[in-house]
């Protein structure tokens, strides 16, 4: 089976390393300054996407059952069954960056 990121756009947004947009049942998702990384602590697994965007609460859900959604069809994104994790002990963070501001100071001699 082949699966692209048309049939699953969720696809692009757990390997991209860009700023993304997403259509996900009819709902516009943008994701800026993106990044995802991924954690794994005894026998739980992370999956931790930081930006500034606009996406509620609930887009954890979404990426949550889109990743239960796929490996239920034998596509194992982060190779849980490789690392003998259940995938109901996968859990979504999503933490919303915020942009430092850094200060110059000049010294005039």
């Amino acid at each position: 089976n082949k699966i692209t990121y048309k049939d699953n756009p969720l696809l692009y947004l757990l390997y991209s390393t860009n700023d993304i947009s997403l259509l996900i049942n009819n709902t516009f998702y943008f994701l800026y300054s993106y990044s995802l990384r991924t954690l794994k602590i005894n026998n739980k697994f992370f999956v931790i996407f930081y930006s500034k965007s606009n996406y509620p609460l609930m887009l954890k859900n979404i990426v949550k059952n889109n990743l239960i959604n796929l490996y239920n069809q034998s596509i194992d994104v982060y190779n849980l069954k490789y690392f003998d994790i259940d995938i109901n002990n996968v859990n979504v963070i999503s933490v919303e960056k915020t942009i430092k501001k850094v200060y110059s100071i000049s010294l005039v001699l």
